[in-house]
């Protein structure tokens, strides 16, 4: 399926690009102040481009500092990196490269205490321009959080690792997440533990990329949510 289109709200990069290859606490990190050499996705993939000229991926956001386009020095001042409402603009045109990542705009990722409807509207508003672009019949879209909004969860998040002082290095609790293609199995509810590397093990799938790192190595690929053999499903109702 190509393209890929990664619709991903919030603050989620340092997951996304870093794949849990270490620990970065923004508190501590002035950003823009330092960057890390490490490995990330669009590293392996930038120098390709599709037919069109267009390259394979692309950051959508306001606020590149704060990113993870911010910290990793392969990805810092990337030409690739656009402003939020370009995704918009190139989605409408039918010229998204292979994958975007979006995250949403200051004011509208419904962090608090930014409005939630807000925030809701923007997103179906990217997904309309998708499917404007004419994009949808080979498009997934993938709508995720950081952040779990505070509320409480039975469940308890399993442990990933440990630190070197023996200290349980566990998955947070449950977010959203969101698949929207032709593809994507109708009132399917995933009972998979996904996580947000699952969404780094999607791309390197369809690429045929090696993995990051033993995380991303690990990870489910989020297959569970797809049947490709089903009727294509028609694009969701645009945003009134």
């Amino acid at each position: 399926m190509t393209p890929v289109q990664a619709l991903v709200r919030g603050v989620i990069a340092s997951l996304l690009v870093f794949a849990g290859s270490l620990s970065l606490n923004p508190a501590k990190a002035q950003p823009g102040s330092q960057t890390l050499t490490i490995a990330s996705l669009r590293d392996r993939v930038t120098v390709r481009r599709d037919e069109r000229g267009i390259p394979y991926i692309e950051a959508a956001n306001d606020q590149d500092l704060y990113f993870a386009q911010g910290y990793i020095t392969a990805l810092k001042g990337s030409k690739n990196n656009v402003t939020a409402p370009q995704f918009a603009t190139d989605a409408a045109a039918g010229k998204l490269p292979s994958v975007s990542w979006l995250y949403g705009p200051t004011g509208l990722s419904e962090h608090p205490v930014e409005s939630v409807k807000d925030g809701q509207h923007w997103t179906a508003q990217q997904v309309d321009a998708v499917v404007k672009g004419g994009l949808w019949p080979n498009t997934v879209v993938f709508i995720t959080w950081d952040d779990w909004g505070g509320w409480y969860d039975h469940v308890n998040p399993p442990v990933v690792e440990k630190w070197r002082d023996g200290t349980p290095f566990r998955y947070g609790s449950r977010v959203g997440c969101l698949v929207l293609s032709p593809y994507a199995k109708a009132a399917y509810i995933s009972h998979a533990l996904h996580s947000h590397l699952s969404l780094i093990k999607f791309c390197e799938k369809t690429f045929g990329l090696p993995p990051i790192n033993a995380r991303d190595r690990a990870a489910d690929d989020m297959s569970d949510c797809f049947d490709f053999t089903q009727k294509p499903l028609a694009p969701p109702p645009l945003a009134v």
